[in-house]
């Protein structure tokens, strides 16, 4: 029987864009504070994956290893970057959040209420 993936399983692997290609490598995986489910994933991203770059869990499907979101991989490339080594604060989250609520993000436009701050998963490489 194969054994159940955690959150710190998907660390390595690729994130995928809507049409299949390749966004960059999960650097970490993000739980929510309130429910320890994983929210968010930094992706590595640009010339070398330099650059570090958060994309939200909801409306992800997975990909066999990998994980595919529901944006285009410009729109990953383009959102707002946030130093990913740390908590991420309220105010960074509600950023990123409305980043992609304009670029067609799985929950309702709008102001979003901060529902939680992300955090590393236990057990998680660093």
């Amino acid at each position: 029987m194969a054994r159940e993936r955690t959150p710190a399983d998907l660390i390595g692997h690729h994130v995928l864009d809507r049409d299949g290609n390749n966004v960059g490598k999960i650097n970490q995986v993000y739980l929510d504070d309130n429910t320890d489910q994983p929210s968010w994933v930094s992706v590595n991203t640009g010339l070398f994956g330099r650059h570090e770059t958060l994309v939200p869990l909801q409306g992800s499907q997975p990909a066999e290893e990998d994980i595919r979101i529901p944006y285009d991989k410009d729109t990953v490339k383009d959102a707002p970057h946030i130093d990913a080594d740390r908590h991420i604060s309220p105010e960074e989250e509600q950023t990123v959040r409305e980043y992609y609520a304009r670029h067609g993000a799985p929950w309702p436009r709008g102001p979003f209420p901060v529902r939680a701050r992300a955090r590393r998963p236990p057990g998680a490489p660093t």
